[in-house]
């Protein structure tokens, strides 16, 4: 048995997260090795990535969810942190990543349309995950002046949506004219029941997390692995990802209150789970940089010969560098005039429930 304290209880919180994220930027380091470099079979870390994929991003909408349960019962007024101040963001960032296409580099002359600029600034594209923080806020808030104590009912039809997730994201990814990014309503779709868990399920969390031992959290996580090795080595339809999110989200509930003492590989993924924000950001922006550079160097017909070597090498210490760097820059903008461009001051309410959220 093991008691959660006030302490721990915000330990695993920016451990979860600061895993989900750090998880995503892996993904994307490995994606690109995948997609420039490796015409063959898969390298070792997306595979990975892909067994990792039912879990990422519902841990750190989950997350994200239960910390806005308290919020979603108050005046929307209060949350503009995580409303308005979200969708600034997005918009603001996603304007500078798109606008980076118009920069005269030889070579590099694409650029997209002016209706798919438009589009991608309202809707969720490359920072979707930001997007749908607002989104998801707003809809759970909306969904509980509507029903009240039967608003937990709504699990049900998000869990059918979550299914219902690959043929939706099928629908809207080709929408946007390329090189703008595809629409990213298949992954709302997918997330949305996570984050709503999330804001309901906080009682049967901290009960798991209170009864969990060693030898259960250790049982949960094989037996998570195993599934997610079977889907990824068997081709399993997209559509089983929400029974892995499920087995893995009470997997990592029970693995949580385990976790080790005080060192400085978990202070930096605390680290990087209370602030989120630069990181998610400005690794997008390094790997999209790095592309460029790669082709520019020649540096890619050296990836090229051997992308099983260099997709085993490459991605984890490249994305534990653009990670730190990203934090590090992150921490200096927010102590800097240009704040604005991460935390503006007009979003007072709730700026230190919500940082990196």
């Amino acid at each position: 048995m093991t008691e959660v304290s006030r302490r721990d209880h915000k330990r695993w919180i920016d451990f979860g997260r600061g895993s989900s994220i750090l998880l995503v930027v892996l993904l994307h380091v490995s994606l690109w090795i995948e997609n420039e470099f490796n015409g063959g079979s898969p390298a070792v870390w997306w595979l990975f990535s892909e067994a990792m994929a039912p879990i990422r991003m519902p841990l750190f909408f989950f997350i994200s969810g239960y910390l806005a349960a308290s919020a979603v019962r108050r005046p929307l007024k209060e949350s503009k942190a995580r409303t308005i101040g979200f969708y600034y963001i997005y918009a603001f960032w996603t304007a500078l990543f798109l606008l980076r296409l118009w920069v005269p580099i030889p070579g590099f002359d694409e650029h997209p349309s002016w209706p798919s600029f438009i589009l991608a600034l309202v809707l969720p594209t490359s920072f979707w995950y930001i997007w749908a923080l607002a989104f998801f806020f707003v809809l759970a808030w909306s969904v509980e002046r509507l029903l009240g104590a039967h608003s937990v009912w709504l699990t049900l039809p998000l869990t059918a949506l979550a299914f219902a997730a690959p043929t939706i994201d099928a629908f809207f990814r080709p929408l946007l004219e390329r090189p703008a990014d595809p629409l990213m309503f298949g992954q709302m779709s997918a997330n949305f029941v996570w984050f709503f868990i999330g804001i309901h399920g906080q009682k049967w969390w901290q009960t798991i997390m209170n009864h969990s031992t060693g030898p259960l959290a250790a049982t949960l996580a094989m037996l998570y692995l195993a599934v997610a090795l079977a889907y990824v080595w068997t081709d399993a339809i997209a559509w089983t990802r929400p029974l892995l999110a499920a087995i893995g989200l009470v997997a990592v509930a029970t693995a949580l209150p385990h976790l080790p003492g005080r060192n400085a590989v978990v202070n930096w993924i605390e680290g990087v789970g209370k602030l989120t924000l630069p990181v998610y950001i400005f690794h997008i922006f390094a790997i999209s940089a790095l592309s460029g550079l790669v082709k520019l160097t020649g540096f890619s017909s050296i990836i090229s010969a051997d992308p099983q070597l260099y997709g085993a090498i490459i991605p984890p210490i490249l994305a534990a560098l653009l990670a730190w760097v990203s934090l590090l820059l992150g921490r200096v903008i927010l102590a800097s005039p240009f704040r604005w461009t991460l935390s503006p001051d007009w979003l007072k309410a709730e700026r230190q429930e919500t940082r990196g959220a």
